[in-house]
């Protein structure tokens, strides 16, 4: 029967390895939380290290409790899978932390991960060597039986790590302390504690001191799971976290500023620093940072958003309320955007815009005189055209008269042979007369043609382009055929080819068309060119779905492929000087394509081929 000492004694030792086994659970929660919220950066490694003080934990805890030598040691393998990385997870959560991920470049890493596997290498393999544990064995302490050893190289080698990462992540810590704000400040001094708060215990079992041979860094491990549980659910330790502070507001290129309710400087990133008139501005008032910039402190009683300028700088001041989350005030943000190459753009900008209302008002000005020339030069193009085409008309006229004229000469002088003969009865007067007036009514009928032909036409309407075809040779045929030339129409079902437009604008392109191709062909002949087949000109007539198509082909000279792209130039000719105005297809182009919607084109092949494509009209 167990003596009431013992018991006690007994009650002791569980309640100890109680607490050891509940802050390893309590720490692999905290590092399972950690791991789903690993989004910031440094999350991670601070659940990695969780992670590790978990495993020391749990694997001491049952180190304790089994009783023989073979499985003390086997658990302090497990044990070491948690001590072995613990430097260097240190080092690295706090390099994240205070915002020095920039220090650990691969060397570092390699560095620290490699005395970390040697760890991790010399513990798995301890039973073969004596690097960490020398004579290990068993002692009676207490309600335990200890592992009690001789400290190996290794081990001693792995305690100096541990300090140097210690001190060093330590230092680091409370240099962030210095420059952090109210919030990050208390966040830091909870995460130094975790550093400080194990030395004491960890240099107690160090010196051979400690109760009952055990290892007293281990309950004050347990008291840092209790304290970063604290910081994570008390004070937003993922929340806030300088990780992501330094890369969302110390590297801004804007000054930040928090004052607190009575205008006292709580927090500010580092571009604030510059604008301050004092090296230590924490818990300053706003009028002792500004003194030499008063306006800064009178903009954050503006709100809003303020320009205010400082020396040679311009800034805008940006202010806003900060509350509670009951909606409590809390203080004052204030947002410092240096806005002067922003100015000295507008003032170059507004320069920039006179001098272009200046310029815009002169090159209107030009701009209406090159127009007003264009106009003029237009004009000049469409009486020229117009005449060119009279000209091409009036002979045609001429030769319309000649025939008339010359039965009239002789209806006369028949009338005078009859009267000398004495054979002039009323049926001979009667007669000549009588084709002296067809004649006449006949020359009548060309003036009519001739003056409908150049009347103006002032509305678009319907018309057959079939009938205005007619119109046209009938007008300018007869002199075509006196050089001998054949002008021949072909054409498809007149009630498939009305289209919508000018008819009179119409007949006088189509008489530049077959105008350039009687030239071409009296440009052969002079040239002594073979021509294939007799001299032709054709127009033709025919519709094909919502368009009807006209060809205008001739068998003279051809156009040079290499002026084929100029032929609608004005003034572009290519026959000899004093033949040509070259304005015919310039005109015909404006009339079928700009006023009429139409398509005029030259096609490839061996005969000159313009093709005219119209919009049908709708019926």
């Amino acid at each position: 029967m167990l003596n009431p000492h013992t018991t006690h004694t007994m009650a002791l030792a569980s309640v100890y390895l109680g607490i050891l086994f509940a802050a390893s659970l309590c720490a692999a929660y905290l590092a399972l939380y950690a791991w789903k919220r690993r989004g910031p950066p440094g999350v991670a490694p601070f659940a990695t290290f969780v992670v590790a003080i978990a495993l020391y934990l749990f694997g001491y805890t049952f180190k304790l409790a089994v009783p023989t030598l073979e499985a003390k040691l086997a658990w302090t393998r497990i044990e070491y899978l948690g001590v072995a990385p613990f430097p260097a997870l240190w080092l690295i959560l706090v390099f994240h932390y205070v915002g020095r991920a920039v220090w650990l470049t691969r060397p570092v890493l390699a560095l620290l991960a490699l005395l970390s596997l040697g760890t991790l290498l010399v513990s798995a393999t301890l039973s073969w060597h004596e690097l960490l544990y020398i004579q290990p064995h068993l002692e009676p302490h207490g309600p335990f039986l200890v592992l009690r050893f001789h400290k190996g190289p290794w081990y001693l080698l792995h305690v100096a790590y541990i300090s140097v990462a210690s001190i060093v992540g330590l230092l680091l810590l409370l240099g962030y302390v210095q420059r952090a704000g109210a919030q990050q400040r208390r966040q830091a001094l909870l995460m130094a504690s975790g550093t400080a708060l194990p030395w004491p215990g960890y240099a107690l079992y160090l010196s051979g001191y400690s109760p009952w041979g055990l290892d007293t860094a281990a309950p004050t491990f347990a008291a840092v799971t209790a304290i970063y549980a604290w910081a994570l659910f008390r004070h937003r330790l993922f929340n806030l976290i300088p990780i992501a502070r330094h890369a969302l507001v110390d590297s801004m290129t804007d000054a930040m500023m928090v004052f607190d309710q009575d205008r006292l400087l709580v927090d500010c990133n580092r571009i604030a620093y510059s604008l301050f008139d004092t090296p230590a501005p924490l818990e300053k008032p706003a009028e002792v940072l500004f003194t030499s910039r008063p306006a800064f402190a009178r903009a954050m009683d503006a709100g809003g958003v303020v320009e205010v300028s400082g020396a040679a700088s311009v800034y805008s001041v940006s202010v806003k309320a900060l509350v509670t989350t009951q909606g409590d005030p809390a203080g004052t943000l204030v947002l410092l955007h240096d806005i002067t190459a922003l100015k000295q753009v507008e003032e170059g900008l507004r320069v920039s815009e006179e001098r272009y209302r200046a310029l815009s008002a002169s090159l209107q000005q030009r701009v209406d005189q090159e127009l007003e020339k264009r106009l003029e030069q237009e004009r000049l193009f469409a009486r020229q055209a117009r005449h060119a085409a009279m000209g091409e008309m009036l002979g045609a006229v001429a030769h319309h008269w000649r025939q008339p004229l010359t039965t009239l000469g002789v209806a006369v002088q028949l009338l005078k042979e009859y009267h000398a003969l004495g054979r002039l009865d009323s049926a001979v007067l009667d007669r000549q007369v009588s084709e002296s007036m067809r004649q006449i009514q006949h020359m009548s009928d060309t003036i009519d043609e001739f003056r409908r032909f150049y009347r103006p036409d002032r509305e678009k309407e319907p018309f057959n382009v079939h009938d205005k075809v007619l119109e046209t040779v009938r007008l300018i045929g007869p002199a075509i055929a006196h050089v001998g030339i054949e002008l021949a129409v072909t054409a498809g079902p007149d009630d498939a080819l009305t289209v919508h437009g000018f008819p009179n604008e119409f007949k006088q392109a189509l008489l530049n068309l077959i105008a350039n191709g009687q030239d071409a062909i009296l440009d052969r002949r002079a040239s002594q060119q073979t021509a294939q087949g007799p001299d032709r000109i054709v127009v033709a007539v025919w519709g094909e779905r919502d368009t009807v198509l006209m060809e205008v082909s001739d068998n003279g000279c051809g156009i040079p492929q290499h002026h084929r792209s100029q032929v609608y130039d004005p003034y572009f000719t290519t026959k000899p000087d004093g033949k040509g105005t070259g304005l015919g297809l310039y005109i015909t182009r404006a009339i079928l394509v700009d006023s009429m919607g139409g398509e005029l084109a030259l096609l490839d092949g061996e005969l000159t081929v313009f093709r005219v494509t119209l919009p049908r009209a709708l019926s």
